[in-house]
C-alpha cells in the first residue's frame, strides 16, 4: 500500500462511521496541495478499495456528500 492509502486509512480510523467530504480528503491526506482534486481522491478510493477486498464494501460512497467507512461489509 502506498503512503497515500495510509494517509487516507488513518483518515477514515480517525473519523469512524463520518461523511468524509472529498475536500476532507484534499487538506488532510494531499495537504491541499493545487494538483489534488475529487477525481483524485475518486481514484485512490478505489485503489484502497482494491487492497482490502473483500472487505471494499465497507468503504461506502454517500452521493454528493463523499465517503465513509462501515462498520461492516454491505455484502
Amino acid at each position: 500500500m502506498s503512503l497515500t492509502g495510509f494517509r487516507l486509512l488513518r483518515l477514515y480510523l480517525t473519523h469512524p462511521g463520518e461523511v468524509l467530504s472529498h475536500d476532507a480528503f484534499v487538506q488532510e491526506v494531499w495537504m491541499a496541495q493545487p494538483h489534488a482534486s475529487e477525481r483524485t481522491v475518486d481514484v485512490h478510493i478505489k485503489f484502497l478499495r482494491d487492497a482490502f477486498r473483500p472487505w471494499d464494501t465497507m468503504i461506502e460512497t454517500v452521493r454528493s456528500r463523499g465517503y465513509r467507512l462501515s462498520s461492516s461489509p454491505s455484502h
